[in-house]
């Protein structure tokens, strides 16, 4: 079970709530970003502006993020820095500035001694810095930022650039570059045709030496379950994909079709390259507001992680269809990874509710 930050939990709140004013500050003074090249052939989406006024809900917009000031003037020292994506409300609005309130750490020095005080604070930042949520736009010069938790204090966003890098090329496509790699969508490699019946909350699968048996186990008193269902057999690899959900959580196991073992579990769906060189699992995670972005390779039949844990992208998240009827990322024959994204502040709103659609991007994933 993954643990939930004090920080993600008040982020989160804002996203399904709008109601919530208080706005985590970035400490970072210099933020580092990677430049990534944009296709040539990308289409920028079409932006609904929307006159910005005291008591909205808006979104932090600039890729280095919302300076904050004392008072609303730029020429006087900036305390702090809200990042890129944030949630934030106007309180009111002064000289081209909106004031917002901000957790604000300050440096105090008096009689000689130095001391440090954090706290919550109504502060100014450009308006300019501020948009509404057609204008929160997945950006290049971010696509492989990540949360940092080694460095991460309370009510900060701490960033850093994700291990990723050195395996990933990311770069913004156009829709219809999106639309034709879709027409040459790989397969899978799952045959997804059932072998078995589950009965009386237990799956049974045949096996080379010994039958699978996955049993359901539900808890009542400690809301703990387990629920196993069959995805598919991979015939290359001899393993049965099996998705279980769990309480606070689900996975993706893979069992050894010979051993009846599980032999990989990853949290998100595992999708592998039409190479058969490679696995992808991407996925959002509501409790750390990021995207999970886990990485693998496959040598001789056996798939083996690239890194030793999961990143927690900040730059886009997966775009989510309601009915589950869109196909929102696939391997396309030139063993490229797509994905239909929008910015991780946007992945849990609905359109419907804000009368304004989301207006999503387009990603497009290889390998090095």
């Amino acid at each position: 079970m993954k643990s939930l930050h004090l920080y993600t939990v008040c982020l989160f709140s804002i996203l399904l709530s709008g109601c919530n004013t208080k706005t985590p500050v970035s400490e970072t003074t210099e933020e580092k970003h990677i430049a990534v090249s944009d296709s040539l052939n990308s289409e920028p989406p079409v932006l609904q502006k929307k006159e910005l006024k005291a008591g909205t809900n808006v979104f932090v917009i600039t890729a280095k993020g919302a300076a904050l000031y004392d008072e609303p003037n730029t020429e006087t020292k900036s305390i702090g820095t809200i990042s890129h994506g944030t949630p934030v409300k106007i309180i009111a609005i002064k000289d081209n500035f909106a004031m917002v309130n901000a957790y604000i750490h300050r440096v105090i020095e008096d009689n000689g001694k130095k001391s440090e005080k954090h706290s919550w604070e109504d502060v100014y930042t450009p308006l300019h810095n501020l948009g509404n949520r057609n204008e929160l736009q997945i950006l290049p010069e971010l696509l492989y930022e990540a949360l940092d938790f080694e460095n991460a204090e309370e009510f900060t966003s701490t960033k850093k650039t994700s291990s990723i890098k050195q395996y990933l090329n990311i770069e913004i496509i156009s829709e219809k570059i999106f639309n034709d790699a879709l027409k040459n969508k790989s397969s899978d490699f799952i045959d997804h045709q059932p072998v078995s019946k589950k009965e009386n909350g237990k799956l049974t699968l045949s096996g080379d030496n010994e039958p699978l048996v996955l049993t359901d186990n539900y808890n009542i008193e400690s809301d703990y379950y387990s629920i196993n269902e069959y995805i598919g057999f991979i015939p290359f690899l001899n393993a049965y994909l099996i998705s279980e959900t769990l309480y606070e959580g689900h996975s993706y196991n893979m069992y050894d079709k010979k051993t009846a073992k599980v032999i990989n579990s990853f949290y998100g769906f595992p999708y592998i390259s039409p190479d058969k060189r490679y696995v992808i699992t991407i996925d959002f995670d509501p409790y750390e507001s990021a995207t999970e972005i886990s990485l693998y390779s496959i040598k001789k039949g056996k798939i083996t992680a690239l890194e030793k844990g999961t990143d927690y992208m900040t730059g886009f998240s997966p775009y989510y269809d309601e009915d589950e009827k869109i196909i929102t990322r696939f391997w396309s024959s030139d063993n490229a990874f797509y994905l239909k994204a929008v910015h991780p502040s946007l992945a849990l709103e609905n359109g419907e509710e804000h009368n304004t659609p989301i207006v999503p991007q387009y990603l497009k994933i290889t390998f090095k």
